[in-house]
């Protein structure tokens, strides 16, 4: 019989305490033959011990509870929690006034006098009562217990959100820091290619991780709501992962790590999304150079067997503490993790992590010897058939063509100008409009090839607009480029049916929408 069965049969169970074995097992007896378990006990204390293991009820003749017995019931019973009113039924003789069984009600609350003889009947109603009404305070008990876990549980949450809202005003705090300094770099020292070179590395890189925080904040919500959409094709993820390795090398040269690639496998084919897969190993190999000090060692690996590829990060880092490793994979467990407070991060990479690889049929593991030990992360992912492939064609690559007039279209001037300002230095002819109505007149009038619209503006949104342009015959080949802040699954098909031929997220890096305006 297993604990809880075990649990349940103590739980509706009767103790029988009578003043000779006799008259306990004709009790016994009695009880059972209406269908109530009991059990006799041979002294008052082995009653209290049936009560402390949770027994339903309790007979007690009241020739066995003298004043010591009494006394000790009720130090027992005084300590009861505040849900619990243990039932005594207490066999009393016909007729009599008992001092005990004054002292007893005077003493206990939930006591219920039966006279002898007493009819089998009235001993095993009373009996059912008794044991009915004990299962329900172990139903509110229960109930407490759930409520003061979920209280637990909330107070930890709570916890947590305000030190996630404090991690996140500082990460959003440090990158403007260096950007602001860039830009008076670029004030004061605008004639001296060498400081403009390097204010404007620290811009792209302080923006770059700006998108990067966004990006996770954006995921976190889609997986919480369930409105991630994976779209799926056969992926090489042999190929995928050593593009993956060589876009990371520039994080691992900053903190002069050393990245160790051991893809050993020339062909392993997962069905999934490649953007999303990019986006897990990319996740995995950032955190691993996050969480291992300068000049530290990291290894990345794919094994692959008869049934999954399996990709392992490995550094020599931070590690983590044995409390912590079971909940890393939760929402903000960062701040709690790391030796080095330096790495920074918002403790949501490793849940997006694990969130898409189970949404690709997988599984992601951590394991650490502790504190200063390093970390190992294992994602397993299933792996399907190579996909046949039919020869085709060779296309040649587009030549460049000639310049474009280009119409930018943001209520963010600053947004609009500097977009502006990338497009002319790259040759094309540009004109700039901040609020829907004007960009509709500013396309009939400018002719545009392209129109890098954006999504929110006054007096039009960017569907409106986009439908206008689209119903002007004059304009029918004008490719129409979304470039919003709006980001979801939604957003992209509302730009489909509003006409757009590409929609691209904000912030967006330059040479992305150069790339796209021959698309």
């Amino acid at each position: 019989m297993n604990a809880v069965a075990v649990q349940q049969s103590l739980d509706r169970q009767v103790l029988i305490l009578a003043p000779t074995g006799k008259d306990g097992t004709l009790i016994e007896g009695a009880l059972k033959a209406a269908g109530v378990s009991g059990r006799r006990c041979a002294s008052i204390d082995e009653v209290l011990d049936g009560i402390e293991d949770e027994a339903g009820a309790a007979v007690i003749a009241e020739e066995a509870l003298n004043a010591s017995g009494l006394a000790k019931v009720m130090a027992s019973l005084s300590v009861q929690p505040p849900w619990s009113d243990f039932p005594i039924l207490l066999l009393a003789r016909s007729g009599a006034a008992s001092d005990t069984v004054a002292r007893t009600l005077q003493a206990l609350a939930n006591v219920q006098v039966i006279e002898r003889p007493t009819q089998v009947g009235e001993l095993a109603s009373a009996a059912r009562i008794a044991l009915r009404g004990r299962q329900r305070q172990y139903q509110i008990r229960d109930s407490l217990e759930a409520l003061a876990e979920r209280e637990t549980q909330l107070r930890e949450s709570d916890r947590r959100k305000d030190e996630f809202l404090a991690m996140l005003a500082h990460e959003l705090r440090n990158p403007l820091q260096p950007i602001g300094t860039a830009a008076d770099v670029l004030r004061t020292h605008g004639e001296s290619r060498d400081a403009v070179g390097y204010a404007a590395d620290v811009i792209d890189r302080q923006v770059r991780h700006l998108s990067r925080l966004l990006e996770d904040l954006l995921d976190v919500s889609r997986i919480t709501t369930g409105k991630i959409v994976l779209r799926r094709e056969p992926v090489e993820i042999c190929a995928l992962a050593r593009r993956v390795a060589d876009g990371a090398r520039a994080w691992f040269e900053t903190r002069a790590h050393k990245l160790e690639v051991d893809i050993d496998c020339e062909e392993a084919w997962v069905d999934g999304d490649p953007a999303r897969l990019y986006q897990i190993l990319s996740n995995l190999l950032h955190n691993a150079a996050k969480y291992t000090p300068e000049k530290g060692e990291i290894r990345f690996k794919i094994r692959v067997d008869a049934m999954s590829a399996h990709v392992t990060v490995e550094d020599n880092g931070v590690g983590i503490d044995a409390e912590v490793l079971p909940h890393i994979f939760e929402l903000f467990t960062q701040a709690d993790r790391s030796l080095d407070r330096s790495a920074g991060g918002l403790g949501i990479g490793l849940r997006i992590v694990q969130k898409l690889a189970e949404l690709h049929g997988g599984q992601v593991a951590a394991e650490s010897d502790g504190l200063g030990k390093g970390s190992t992360f294992t994602m397993s992912l299933p792996t399907i058939p190579a996909p046949h492939r039919a020869a085709s064609p060779s296309v040649a690559a587009p030549e460049a063509g000639a310049p474009l007039r280009i119409l930018v279209v943001d209520d963010n001037l600053d947004a609009a100008m500097t977009l502006a300002m990338v497009l002319e230095l790259n040759g094309h002819k540009v004109d700039t409009a901040h609020d829907g109505l004007e960009a509709i007149q500013r396309a009939r009038e400018f002719g545009p090839d392209v129109v890098v619209l954006d999504i929110g503006l006054p007096g039009a949104s960017g569907y409106d607009v986009a439908r206008a342009i689209r119903a002007e015959p004059a304009l029918a080949g004008v490719r129409l480029v979304a470039v919003t802040g709006y980001g979801r699954e939604e957003d992209r098909r509302r730009c489909e049916d509003a006409g757009f031929d590409l929609h691209l997220v904000k912030p967006l890096e330059p040479s992305v929408l150069l790339e796209s305006l021959v698309g």
